[in-house]
């Protein structure tokens, strides 16, 4: 999935954007604080609770586990960022 592979690598026809995460990496153990931060960034604040709980439940469903927890962490915010960008309060303009 192009759009996957662009939140992950910058893929795509992207090769030169080297996409930085580290923020939301940081907050990746609690994911109201994660989304409240891509909330933010990706829509203004105006993410819906319907759509909020979402993506909460997608973040969720990633444990982290002490010896991959680098790996975990991002990959919350992998889906926390995908699930927003294919929301339609992120597609809609508002």
């Amino acid at each position: 999935n192009f759009m996957e592979r662009a939140v992950e690598t910058g893929g795509g026809n992207f090769r030169d954007v080297e996409l930085d995460y580290s923020a939301e990496v940081e907050l990746a153990g609690d994911s109201s604080a994660l989304i409240d931060r891509l909330d933010l960034l990706l829509t203004a604040n105006q993410l819906s609770n319907e759509i909020r709980d979402l993506v909460q439940s997608g973040i969720d469903s990633i444990a982290i586990d002490a010896g991959s927890e680098a790996e975990d962490r991002l990959r919350r915010v992998h889906v926390g960022v995908l699930l927003i960008l294919v929301s339609t309060d992120y597609l809609i303009q508002k």
